[in-house]
């Protein structure tokens, strides 16, 4: 009879044999929430368990039970209290924290994605259904872009370069902005981990006219002020972390010169 590849499925004695004998362990991730009228809400709790089944088979080894809470879903990922049903876990559910290098395989996978569109394409998608929300304001987010859009398709039409749309914005937008929202959230929590300390949650770099001006704008950049303290307004986050370092709170111990050598550090490891 075939071994089950379930770890659940067995007894202690039976795991213990197994995993002292170099069986590799797999933790399925996934998420419980919408995906549209017509499917399961457990849609990516099934996907990740297959293929952690599959793998596990071709290895030789176990499957762990899946954790099927997300974090936070929100309405720009397709997800959000907008839609019944949606199960989230937050950092006040519990002290749960997965470390490692956000340029995993699965990190490299993702920027990959980010970069040739399907990201974008995704995400993309929930907007254009934004009308049918259930929540008015969520409706009413998605009316305001369209009229954005509306006004730029026509300004571009009207002025005989109707190629700047697609091309200038929309392209970048569905692939050169994913990789820099990536880069710059690997850059804000990569191996960071859940604290009631904010230095231990989130990372601060030095902040650059270039970074300013291409990855982090709007003074996003001073992200451990922020953790801080979300109540102060992002234009004020420079003086609130000069302050912070006045204070002692921060130094150069924990801040990186620059978002180069915070990449080249996470992806060290």
């Amino acid at each position: 009879m075939t071994r089950s590849v379930l770890y659940a499925e067995h007894s202690w004695p039976e795991v213990e044999r197994l995993v002292e004998g170099g069986a590799p362990v797999f933790l399925p991730l996934g998420a419980t929430e919408q995906h549209g009228r017509h499917m399961a809400l457990n849609v990516d709790v099934v996907l990740p368990k297959a293929i952690a089944a599959r793998a596990a088979t071709r290895v030789g080894g176990l499957v762990l039970p899946a954790i099927a809470y997300g974090n936070r879903s929100q309405p720009k990922t397709g997800g959000g209290r907008a839609f019944p049903g949606t199960l989230n876990l937050t950092a006040q559910a519990g002290p749960i924290g997965f470390a490692g290098s956000p340029f995993s395989i699965s990190g490299q996978f993702k920027l990959v994605r980010d970069a040739t569109g399907r990201t974008g394409l995704k995400l993309f998608r929930g907007v254009l259904l934004g009308w049918k929300a259930p929540d008015q304001r969520a409706r009413h987010t998605a009316f305001k872009i369209y009229l954005v859009q509306a006004v730029m398709i026509a300004a571009a039409v009207l002025s005989g370069h109707w190629w700047v749309y697609p091309v200038l914005w929309l392209a970048p937008f569905l692939t050169v902005w994913r990789v820099i929202n990536r880069l710059r959230s690997i850059a804000e929590h990569g191996g960071m981990k859940m604290s009631t300390d904010r230095r231990e949650t989130t990372h601060s770099v030095a902040q650059s006219i270039p970074a300013r001006l291409f990855l982090v704008p709007y003074c996003i950049g001073w992200h451990l002020a922020h953790h801080v303290d979300s109540g102060v307004p992002f234009r004020n986050l420079p003086r609130y972390h000069r302050a912070l370092q006045e204070a002692g709170y921060v130094d150069a111990s924990i801040e990186y010169s620059s978002y180069i050598r915070i990449w080249r550090a996470l992806a060290a490891g």
